[in-house]
């Protein structure tokens, strides 16, 4: 399809997988061919009732790099290009951001040896959080994202170029710390182009029982779908025969994450909060850490349609049609570790200034989740005349939930306690306006669950000014 760059591979000597190597570029700014050139983008747009747009861009060759403005049937479309001389020709590497279309093909160029030698397309913008305003299509919560089937590819588990060792994670704490530590991971394991495989036996509270009540394994595919290669895996089984596990521990995965031992949490304007970073082996190049991580969620967190189906006609059954806000009261285990915050007046204080902001004065539906049932009560005391609406409605928890107590659960309270957690996870990461506490994993897997065109001014703790990053 097109020639392949000479390869200046720097790669350690490791065994390389049968799979077919990833194309190679060399970057050279010292000479360039010409001070222009021009691409030729051609796309098609996902939503069949709109027009197929071509647009030519051009653009200036600076140090080996260039930016190129498309505009595509006016929605204004950013591509991040880098140009480098290789034999006299010019290679092209490009990173469509754009929510409406998939691109056909890419030509142009002033040299007769042009050559695409990346490709990676719905990306979407990639503007600092911080400076952004939130403007999330709405139209009723059967038809928010995460009421829908996924339009990302599922991540490609099988295709990693190293296989002479695996990555090994284990199943650590409650589910949303379990799942984040899992995402990192994994994003740590497609940098470096090395397959992994989730032990659930290793280090997990969710599946484990007491008589008579039986483990639970697996306990991740019970909801969703299955994440990294399954663990009879011919890969992983030579790994295993071979001792060539390797098993990161929580701070190794947090200081590779953030340069640092660290929570993830950080004064809004921490520099590092939107750095770029790039995952060559799935031709994510130069996106802010932020987006990044939103996208490599989406492939790699996957709710099963029936869980979906259920938690999202509970949702439309709670009068969710228009946009709301969500809360998320966090007590139980976490009030054995941190100082949380009791009362619900923060809560209450946070709310009022949220519907000036973002909702005109009017007071929206509130959706609250919590593992302590008896907040309903509470709010409806503090502000009667306001619709709270919640999982807590048909469930219980009045006295919080505690992860330890998990080993006593039959089968069926834990499904329904799972399905109450999902439903409300769709809810939190579909609300317009966001408000809850910064001691609890939840906030932080609900942060990235939320939608691209959801930003910083939509997402508040009551317990501080710092943001997740």
């Amino acid at each position: 399809m097109y020639n392949d760059p000479p390869s200046h591979s720097t790669d350690p000597p490791m065994k390389a997988s049968s799979s077919e190597p990833r194309k190679q570029h060399t970057r050279i700014s010292s000479r360039k061919p010409h001070q222009y050139t021009h691409v030729k983008f051609s796309a098609s747009p996902i939503d069949s009732s709109k027009k197929p747009a071509t647009r030519v861009a051009f653009s200036s060759i600076i140090n080996g790099e260039a930016r190129v403005a498309v505009k595509f049937v006016g929605l204004v479309v950013t591509a991040n290009a880098i140009f480098s001389m290789i034999n006299y020709g010019i290679n092209l590497q490009y990173h469509i951001k754009s929510p409406g279309f998939r691109l056909d093909n890419v030509t142009g160029g002033h040299q007769p040896h042009f050559n695409v030698i990346q490709r990676s397309i719905e990306v979407l913008d990639v503007i600092s959080p911080d400076k952004k305003t939130s403007n999330v299509p709405w139209n009723g919560i059967k038809n928010a994202e995460w009421c829908q089937a996924t339009g990302e590819d599922p991540l490609p588990y099988e295709n990693c170029r190293w296989d002479s060792f695996v990555f090994q994670f284990g199943v650590h704490g409650g589910l949303t710390n379990a799942l984040h530590f899992i995402l990192k991971g994994a994003t740590w394991a497609f940098e470096e182009d090395v397959c992994f495989f989730v032990d659930e036996e290793l280090g997990t509270m969710l599946a484990t029982r007491d008589p008579p009540e039986q483990t639970i394994l697996p306990f991740l595919n019970r909801y969703f779908e299955h994440i990294g290669l399954p663990k009879d895996s011919p890969k992983v089984q030579v790994a295993k025969n071979n001792q060539l596990f390797v098993h990161p521990k929580y701070h190794q995965i947090q200081h590779h994450t953030y340069g640092k031992h660290t929570g993830g949490l950080d004064d809004p304007n921490y520099p590092k909060r939107f750095e770029k970073r790039t995952i060559e082996s799935l031709n994510y190049y130069d996106i802010e850490k932020i987006h990044l991580k939103k996208i490599m969620m989406r492939r790699l967190f996957r709710i099963l349609p029936d869980k979906r189906n259920v938690a999202c006609s509970r949702l439309v059954a709670k009068g969710l049609g228009e946009e709301y806000i969500a809360m998320s009261v966090r007590r139980g285990d976490k009030a054995l570790e941190y100082k949380l915050e009791s009362s619900m007046q923060p809560y209450i204080d946070k709310a009022e200034q949220a519907i000036q902001s973002h909702f005109g004065g009017k007071v929206p539906t509130i959706f609250v989740a919590s593992d302590d049932c008896t907040v309903m009560e509470e709010l409806r005391a503090y502000r009667p005349q306001w619709k709270f609406v919640g999982e807590c409605d048909n469930a219980t928890e009045d006295n919080g939930f505690v992860l330890a107590h998990m080993m006593t659960w039959s089968l069926e309270q834990t499904d329904n306690h799972y399905q109450k957690f999902i439903t409300e996870m769709i809810a939190m990461a579909s609300a317009k306006y966001w408000i809850g506490v910064s001691t609890t994993n939840v906030s932080f897997w609900m942060y990235f669950m939320r939608h691209y065109k959801a930003h910083d001014d939509t997402f508040v703790f009551v317990d501080t000014d710092k943001i997740i990053h």
